[in-house]
């Protein structure tokens, strides 16, 4: 067996990480516990990934890698579980050691997966990694089978002729009872070889047979048992996360802090106004409903068809509407279960390789120029920059070709080396179109919540494609059924006939929705240099002096975020030198960001700043860096740590309230100032802190939540605070 993935890099605070299966020995042995006597082997297949510390990292000897991941089992089962003694159903949340903090995350279906993650004291706030492995490992479930339970609970299929021993009727996952048999009985039969006598050989000889043949049933049932394909996925997973952590730790972007890890990731844009803030969305009512019945419409229209069972529209990186037909069951309904933060999550994965196909169609021409190709190593697929093998490329190879009438496109397959190795062979997979054209259609796993309390979960196979017409952008789930292979089975004409056929009225469908909403609301204007993304309008924007504010909507996994600090960009020349101040330039993104050619006059400035602030959104879009890191980069780690807590008070009181809807007694608020206030049964949260540095002020009101950082030399006193807070409420009607 092995778990292990690369050694952590010197910027991670994360010292080592296991994901294990605690009662997976229960499930498979009804019920029973391990015997005292179990090897490692047996304890250590409860083990789905070790990461161990940088100082364990350079052991070779796979027997010792394992007995260290055992050890550090069983001391995290012990602190797990501790509480349970006391109270029946409690669980440790994190321990404080040393030098050191241990935190538990329970992951997938009712917690039974649980990740232990010990990161070096101050390295990142618990709330904050909790809610970062959260995130992530939702991102393995949907791009890997559905997670690892998911995967163990899957049954070979009764035609299926290949020699599996696999039974799957004594166990809920099916293979694993017989291999804790088949260890058990080696276990045993070796155990009495060691007691025969030195002339018991004929015995002894017999045993060993025995044993030959239960090992060879044993390796050949480890051949086909998923837990080896979990393991390798899973190492490559966080590997990922592991690498994307250093970069945002060496840019100071607010690494396992809860201001970057618990509040949405805004989705890319193609103008890079992401990396600078995120506006809220522009749309009226009006429109929102009339896309809401036209979606709607086209999915009772292909009702039909057993392919097509939801859309989710976005305008700008915000959610309008997400819709998903229950007629592949028989009925004709509209389901719910898939939840906005599900379908944001996607969207920002296909937009992100939107923005690397956008990036490198338009660098290539400078690849062309270099004399040699770059390089960049373990982020190349998170850069979308490696040339190595592809300068001799056509840009058109990189664009999208699969352009409507109207404008609209679908996203192109990426190329293979963009792929990072974490999202899996079936996200490459592509579906043909029409006239030769082709759309990008991974395969996911879908998360789909049901039950009256939607406390039930299942998983759903589909292909989603990207459709982006205008403002707007569609995402399309189709069904994916296993006889399928794919949804772009070669042999099968008449379903490439019938899935281009669906694609095509879907899409020309949309893009009278869309035009008949442009109707309705003309664009507004667009900023310099990009005839995409608009620039909200000064009332839109929210913005106070001397205030950075985060406002969230956790019902719709939106993020509002303002900040009037400058943008920091890597350019040496003396004019973006100017408009940087004091603050420190980071470095050149491996030579690749050149130096701009501006020309400075003083009737210029403006556009000399939206140049430079042009040239930071780029940089850090190439390191996929959004406006949270941004900010966190500004701020003093005081500030950052204060933020921490903040959030922690606000989870704590909102978690708390909701414990309490049933009761009559009234809720108590802690309000702005240290004082305090008793509201009839009201879900309302107010919390502010001073500061050398500034105010920094929190409130939340049911799903919404507003944080902000205030200049201590603009407002003095909390009376000044509130006046901005009652501004802004009042701006995005947080009442």
């Amino acid at each position: 067996m092995s778990s292990r993935i690369h050694e952590r890099q010197p910027s991670s605070p994360v010292e080592r990480i296991l994901i294990c299966h605690p009662r997976l020995p229960e499930k498979c042995l009804n019920g029973k516990s391990l015997s005292e006597d179990a090897g490692i082997e047996e304890i250590a297949q409860q083990i789905f990934l070790y990461a161990p510390a940088e100082a364990a990292a350079d052991q070779t000897n796979n027997n010792n890698d394992w007995r260290e991941a055992v050890q550090f089992l069983g001391l995290c089962l012990a602190l797990y579980t501790l509480p349970s003694s006391l109270k029946n159903g409690e669980t440790t949340k994190e321990v404080y050691l040393g030098k050191s903090t241990l935190i538990f995350v329970p992951l997938e279906q009712n917690g039974e997966i649980l990740a232990a993650i010990q990161i070096r004291r101050g390295g990142g706030n618990p709330l904050a990694v909790r809610q970062s492995i959260e995130k992530w490992h939702s991102l393995f479930e949907m791009f890997h089978g559905g997670g690892v339970l998911h995967r163990l609970k899957q049954k070979r299929n009764d035609g299926d002729d290949d020699g599996t021993i696999i039974d799957n009727s004594n166990c809920i996952y099916p293979g694993l009872d017989q291999w804790y048999s088949l260890q058990k009985e080696i276990r045993k039969h070796k155990t009495k070889q060691s007691r025969l006598s030195s002339n018991a050989e004929e015995d002894y000889t017999k045993l060993q047979e025995q044993i030959d043949q239960w090992s060879s049933e044993l390796e050949q049932l480890e051949q086909q048992l998923p837990n080896e394909s979990i393991r390798q996925d899973l190492a490559s997973h966080y590997n990922e996360y592991f690498d994307n952590l250093s970069l945002v730790t060496s840019r100071q972007g607010g690494g396992l802090r809860c201001l970057v890890d618990c509040i949405p990731a805004p989705i890319a844009q193609q103008s890079g106004i992401h990396t600078v803030q995120s506006s809220p969305s522009l749309l009226s009512n009006e429109i929102v409903s009339k896309l809401k019945t036209d979606m709607q419409h086209i999915l009772l229209q292909e009702a039909h068809q057993p392919l097509l069972f939801g859309i989710s529209t976005f305008c700008l990186g915000h959610l309008v509407q997400l819709d998903f037909f229950g007629g592949n069951d028989g009925g004709s309904h509209f389901v719910t279960g898939i939840t906005a933060e599900t379908v944001t999550t996607i969207m920002g994965y296909m937009a992100s390789y939107r923005i690397k196909l956008q990036q490198q169609n338009a660098a290539h021409g400078q690849a062309n120029n270099m004399t040699s190709p770059l390089r960049f190593g373990k982020i190349a697929s998170s850069l979308a920059y490696n040339y190595q093998g592809h300068a001799d490329q056509p840009s058109s190879s990189f664009a999208s070709q699969n352009e409507s009438p109207s404008g609209g496109s679908f996203l192109v397959p990426p190329p293979s080396f963009m792929m990072s190795g974490s999202e899996g062979t079936n996200n490459q997979s592509s579906i043909a179109i029409q006239n030769e054209q082709v759309a990008w259609a991974p395969k996911l796993n879908l998360s789909i919540k049901s039950g009256e309390e939607e406390t039930e979960q299942t998983s759903k196979s589909a292909r989603v494609l990207l459709y982006t017409v205008a403002d707007f952008s569609f995402l399309i789930f189709l069904h994916e059924q296993e006889q399928q292979e794919g949804l772009d089975l070669q042999s099968d004409a008449g379903l490439r006939d019938m899935i281009s056929n669906v694609l095509v009225s879907v899409r020309n469908k949309m893009d009278a929705a869309v035009m008949t909403s442009q109707i309705m609301s003309p664009p507004p204007p667009t900023s310099p240099g990009s005839n995409k993304d608009p620039v909200p309008k000064p009332n839109l924007l929210l913005g106070e002096p001397g205030v950075d504010f985060i406002l969230i909507d956790r019902k719709q996994h939106e993020l509002t975020l303002f900040t009037e600090r400058k943008a920091v960009t890597s350019s040496s020349s003396p004019s973006s030198k100017k408009l940087q101040g004091n603050v420190a330039s980071p470095r050149k993104l491996f030579g690749f960001m050149p130096a701009p050619k501006m020309t400075v006059h003083p009737s210029s400035h403006r556009q000399d700043e939206t140049k430079a602030i042009s040239q930071s959104s780029l940089e850090w879009s190439v390191l996929g860096l959004d406006c949270r890191h941004r900010l966190a980069s500004h701020l003093h780690l005081d500030v950052l740590l204060a933020f921490d807590d903040m959030m922690n008070d606000i989870a704590t009181k909102k978690f708390s309230q909701g414990d309490n809807d049933d009761n009559d007694d009234d809720f108590t608020t802690a309000a702005a100032g240290g004082g305090s206030s008793s509201t009839a049964r009201t879900k309302y949260v107010e919390l502010c802190t001073c500061m050398t540095l500034g105010w920094v002020y929190g409130c939340a009101n049911e799903d919404t939540e507003l944080y902000a950082f205030f200049d201590n030399s603009t407002y003095v006193t909390v009376s000044d605070v509130q006046n901005a807070v009652k501004r802004i409420q009042n701006k995005v009607s947080l009442n």
